[in-house]
């Protein structure tokens, strides 16, 4: 429940005060979020859906990149024989689920700030990592721009790694495996910002 209260209350307030931050974040990372003009959508509501495999099959695509998707299924991940590539906003194992850059400054790891290029496997955020991208906060940044700063340094990452092409060979981890994270309580993000002022 507390869990649900800080996402209605103190979630949703940091990210609308951090629109204009997440807008500066974007320009100095040189991305151009402007919408696409002609964008080409899958059409099903779920990426473990008949018509996504069939979509996925009729493309026969060399990469399939995700970022903030469900958990895709067996089937799905197997409709395809190429690598799957994950976005993670979190340094993977230890922060694996959600929010990992948050729960790095909350656990006093600022050394572990970051992001998480995987390949995909049938575990959440357990593949072969490609890339693990450090990045700052800086004083202005909060919950609600971290992790426009851990995707912006992810997919500098990711195109790097694109551009040197397959394969895409993962290397091993240098954090310990932790469990999964879900998002705060409403007392964690308060006793956080308190002592540690991770906001």
């Amino acid at each position: 429940m507390s869990q649900v209260l800080f996402r209605l209350s103190v979630q949703r307030l940091l990210e609308r005060k951090g629109a204009a931050r997440r807008a500066e974040i974007f320009r100095e990372a040189g991305c151009d979020v402007s919408p696409i003009e002609h964008p080409i959508s899958l059409g099903p509501k779920s990426v473990n859906s008949r018509a996504a495999r069939e979509a996925l099959q009729r493309w026969a695509p060399e990469a399939v990149i995700l970022h903030g998707t469900r958990i895709v299924g067996k089937r799905t991940l197997r409709c395809v024989d190429v690598p799957w590539i994950n976005i993670h906003a979190g340094v993977t194992p230890t922060y694996r689920g959600v929010h990992g850059g948050w729960w790095a400054l909350a656990e006093q790891r600022p050394e572990a700030f970051g992001a998480t290029v995987h390949l995909v496997d049938e575990g959440i955020d357990t593949g072969g990592i490609l890339r693990q991208p450090r990045v700052m906060p800086s004083p202005e940044d909060h919950f609600g721009t971290y992790p426009t700063l851990q995707f912006c340094v992810a997919l500098e990452a990711l195109l790097e790694l694109l551009e040197e092409g397959p394969p895409f060979v993962a290397s091993p981890a240098v954090e310990p495996e932790h469990k999964l994270r879900y998002h705060p309580t409403l007392g964690q993000y308060v006793r956080s910002r308190w002592m540690f002022g991770v906001r």
